[in-house]
């Protein structure tokens, strides 16, 4: 192909003519040494590039220019952590997951969300690192009683906080969800605890085995109020931006004890008598 022009072609006619092409001519003639033509035959990305089709073609038809896996970073042609890691090295972070990353140490690469990275059917990707299963346990312990809603649907009645914490399995939703807790502390004649009677209510929440927790010690998380809200309360999207944050309940102190046999503080509404019914309202979002 070096040799090789217009008047000097590869073959030559029985009327003693040039023919059969030369380098240059826009044709590529791999039959005569010709590795590539101008554009034709050159690699047009790292992925498709190789030893036998690199990025340019010289003015002799030989494939020049280099290509993905020759040890050298190009990054005129492309090359980089993401598209040519053999030459560009690669580190947590570049966008790929490669290298020996995996979801445990490089969630920013291989984390569900990331690109080629997708949850399985009934999951979801929460925090760009976990895909959370949909099912979620909840327990409650409210002295006296309570009502469990999830996403505006009743899901559990607890009676009594003689019968200790409730648990029960609610599903969730992509995207946001809310708790929301009716609690009843009625006029009792007894007074148990220092001249006062007990009230609270006390929640955990484990979404997906452990991709969310939460508990009712996160008061400042919590919304409750002691006036009957609309009927709608418990759905999703109801607006609870007038609702104020939920205040410990009384006496404030940690379970197990007698109303309280969940290991954590119960909340109530700001302002409200012992004597109450209150509502609260938690929301969070998995995706």
């Amino acid at each position: 192909p070096s040799a090789s022009s217009q008047t000097k072609q590869y073959a030559c006619t029985s009327g003693c003519a040039p023919t059969g092409g030369w380098c240059g001519d826009g044709s590529l003639e791999s039959q005569y040494g010709e590795q590539c033509e101008g554009t034709i035959g050159i690699a047009t990305s790292p992925a498709n590039s190789s030893q036998t089709k690199q990025y340019a073609c010289s003015s002799a038809c030989q494939e020049t220019g280099g290509w993905c896996g020759d040890g050298v970073c190009d990054g005129s042609h492309g090359e980089s952590t993401a598209t040519c890691p053999q030459d560009c090295g690669t580190f947590c972070g570049d966008g790929v997951c490669n290298g020996g990353e995996s979801i445990s140490n490089c969630s920013l690469d291989c984390g569900c969300g990331t690109p080629g990275y997708f949850c399985s059917g009934g999951t979801v990707c929460y925090a760009y690192s976990t895909c959370c299963s949909l099912s979620a346990t909840i327990q409650t312990s409210t002295d006296n009683e309570d009502y469990a809603y999830v996403n505006g649907q009743f899901v559990n009645y607890s009676p009594d906080w003689s019968l200790g914490y409730q648990t029960f399995n609610a599903p969730m939703q992509a995207g946001k969800n809310v708790i929301a807790i009716e609690g009843i502390n009625p006029d009792y004649a007894t007074i148990w605890w220092y001249g006062r009677d007990l009230y609270g209510i006390a929640v955990t929440l484990n979404v997906g085995n452990g991709c969310i927790q939460m508990t009712t010690a996160n008061v400042g998380g919590w919304k409750c109020i002691a006036t009957t809200p609309p009927s709608n309360w418990t759905d999703v999207n109801f607006d609870d931006s007038a609702w104020p944050t939920a205040v410990w309940g009384y006496p404030g102190t940690v379970g197990p004890r007698i109303g309280n046999d969940l290991v954590i503080p119960q909340i109530w509404a700001n302002g409200a008598q012992y004597i109450a019914t209150v509502y609260c309202r938690y929301d969070f979002n998995i995706d």
